[in-house]
């Protein structure tokens, strides 16, 4: 991810894609269906980390508490998340000024969107 992450933000029109991934479109907020779909998205992404945070908590003493090492896993977890948003939207950035178009006009939802990403990449 970190080679696909270099490799999009040394693009031509990056930043206009790390601009719409971090500034917040602070209307949209007030919408029950964006909180839906952060919430689906935050299952979806800690769902990946529950083999280990099952398999850390029934290894781990009984003596040490084990916030310490399910906290660890969900830090990574969101790192990974801003990591990966921000390799897709450097790459949309560049997609939407080659193609003279707004980031919400090539927008895609579902896991398209990654591999659209990906095969501009190359």
């Amino acid at each position: 991810m970190i080679i696909f992450l270099v490799r999009g933000v040394t693009l031509d029109g990056a930043s206009i894609g790390i601009k719409f991934f971090f500034i917040p479109k602070w209307e949209l907020l007030l919408s029950a269906k964006v909180w839906a779909y952060a919430a689906i998205q935050n299952f979806n992404s800690i769902g990946v980390a529950f083999g280990g945070l099952i398999s850390m908590s029934s290894h781990n003493p009984k003596n040490k508490p084990i916030f310490g090492n399910v906290l660890i896993i969900a830090l990574a977890d969101a790192f990974t998340s801003i990591i990966c948003g921000t390799t897709v939207f450097s790459v949309l950035g560049y997609i939407a000024k080659s193609q003279s178009k707004n980031i919400d006009d090539i927008l895609e939802q579902g896991p398209g969107l990654v591999f659209m990403v990906y095969n501009y990449c190359y």
